[in-house]
This record gives structure tokens, sequence and C-alpha cells, in this order.
């Protein structure tokens, strides 16, 4: 008896649609079946939305089933957003349930392997949606059915600034029970931080731009990776684009140059500090001598040339992600 009711639990488990799924990024070109390579830590499965950003290659190395036929079978859609590549190794492919998506975005590709004919194919529902003698996709291309998103997203854009200072614009053409629109910021595509939220201006049909200006210091060196997100009333969230932005240096000049001893120096950035900036004056050893502070919401900061020996010097102005320095002489 005991043996019978196990197997029934069982035969209740497999029929069940899977719940709990998750958003699953890529975080690093690899190999689909790698969990490292995805931000959820699992191999992506039933259910699940799945993003491979731009930049990062995912192969296709084995026969991936998650349908009503697999085992456990799975009846819930499975949704593949590639801004990025995905690569089918010759003779592999990949079965969906019904109602899912593999969704090629502009940039993004789909490769086939080095075979022909149906070497590899992508099935949904059953239904052969594309074989290696389809050729390459390249985006846009939609397999399947349309994502269900709770707006319809159009665009996301970053302004041109410094890290510290970028605004951020969408434009929805449509959105239904969406509570919120979330940007956020990653340097590694696994660890996010929020940049800011704006409260969506509730049903419409019509087109709205949603505008968000910096809210959030962001410090780091090298590219930062920005998404969209929005969150549904009940909870659900969708992630609608991802970016990644180089921030543009900021400019340090320095007056009078060469300088005299006893004369005051000014030192001034290009632009509005947007928070408290450090500045480092350097001998030609790269050894720092003297450090000034720009205040948020100014430009400029003077110092006494006579703090300094005769000499060359480099002044260098971190802000944000970026880091530029202007040559200063002092007599």
């Amino acid at each position: 008896m005991k043996l019978l009711r196990m197997f029934i639990v069982g035969i209740i488990l497999m029929q069940s649609p899977v719940l709990n799924a998750a958003t699953c990024t890529a975080t690093a070109t690899g190999n689909w079946f790698d969990p490292s390579k995805w931000s959820c830590g699992a191999v992506p499965g039933c259910g699940d939305l799945v993003i491979i950003p731009a930049g990062i290659t995912i192969d296709l190395d084995q026969h991936l089933m998650i349908d009503e036929t697999s085992m456990p079978p799975c009846s819930s859609p499975t949704y593949i957003q590639v801004f990025g590549t995905l690569q089918f190794v010759t003779g592999k492919k990949m079965e969906l349930a019904c109602g899912s998506a593999v969704e090629i975005m502009v940039g993004g590709s789909m490769l086939k392997g080095t075979g022909g004919g149906s070497s590899n194919w992508l099935k949904i529902c059953g239904a052969n949606e594309w074989k290696a003698s389809d050729g390459d996709v390249p985006g846009y291309a939609l397999f399947g059915s349309p994502i269900p998103l709770p707006s319809e997203f159009i665009s996301f854009s970053i302004e041109n600034g410094t890290a510290n200072q970028l605004s951020f614009s969408w434009e929805i053409a449509s959105e239904h029970n969406v509570l919120n629109y979330t940007v956020d910021y990653s340097t590694d595509l696994i660890t996010w931080q929020t940049v800011g939220s704006v409260a969506s201006i509730g049903n419409q049909t019509n087109g709205h731009t949603y505008q968000l200006n910096r809210v959030t210091p962001i410090t780091n060196e090298g590219v930062v990776y920005f998404r969209l997100r929005s969150s549904d009333i009940d909870g659900t969230t969708y992630i609608h684009d991802l970016k990644s932005y180089t921030p543009a240096e900021v400019s340090v000049s320095v007056y009078p140059n060469p300088a005299k001893s006893g004369q005051l120096v000014t030192i001034v950035l290009d632009e509005t500090s947007a928070i408290e900036q450090t500045i480092g004056i350097y001998n030609s050893l790269g050894q720092l001598v003297v450090s000034k502070l720009i205040a948020e919401d100014q430009r400029s900061v003077s110092f006494d040339a006579s703090e300094l020996n005769s000499g060359i010097y480099f002044v260098k102005a971190a802000s944000g992600n970026s880091l530029n320095a202007s040559k200063l002489i002092v007599e």
C-alpha cells in the first residue's frame, strides 16, 4: 500500500506544472548545461524566462527537452530572449512546451552547427520551427508564441554623460496592470543594484515615454550594465531590455599652467560634479602628493601652488567610471 501511495504521488508530481519559475540570465559565454553560467544558479528549465545578453554566446551541445514529453513533463511555457548568441552544436536539438517562444532580438543571433539538413532543429509544441538547413538567424526573429508581457515595450535608452549623471528613458506602446518600472545596474551581470523606479501611469493603449534621472552614484571602473524591468500588480517581474554602457570621460583642466609658487591654482571639471569628487595630484613617480575635494554640485577647487615643489605633476579627477588627467607644471 505504501509503495502504491508513493507511485501515485510520483505520477501527480510528474503531471503537475512546474511552479516558481525563475528568470535565468547568462552571465558568461559557455555551455547551456553549466549552472555556473546562469544568474539563477541552475540550468534553465520548465517555465523559466531565459535571457542571453549581448556579447555572450551560449552553446547547446546536448539534446534539450523541456516539453510535455520530457521527464518530468513540462506544460509551462519557457521563454528565451537572445540579445547575444545561441549556438547549436551540430546534431543538437531543442524541444519546448506549447506556448513557449524563442525571441532573437535585434543584434542577437541563433547559429546552426556545421552540419546541414535537419542536424539541428527547434521544436515548440511538437512543431518544427527551425532546422539547420534554414541557416543562421539574425535578429529580429520570433519562433513560437509572442512572449506575454503586461506592457508592450518599444525602446530603452541611456542619455550621454558620466555614470553619475545619466538619465534613462523608455517608450511603452501600451500597458495593463503594471505597478512600476525599475532600472537596475550591474558590473558583472550577476549582482544587481537599483538605480531608481517610476510608477506606472496606469492602464493605457496610447503610448507613453517614461524618464528617470540618476539617483544612485555608480562608481566602478569599466563597463556598466543596465536593465529595464517592470513589476505587475501581482508581483510578477519582467525584464524588457539589457544594455551595456561605457561612460564618457570627464575632462579636467588646470590654470594658470605653468604655475609659479605663491600663485592660486584652480582645477576645473568640464561639468558639474554629481557627488563629492576627490582630485589627486601626482608627481612623475606616480606618488600622490596632494589631494583636493570638489564639493557636490561644484566644478572647481583652488589651492596655493606653494604646496608643491617645482616639477611636473598630473592632476587626476575620478568621476564615476571615468578617469582623466591633466598635466600641471610648477616653476
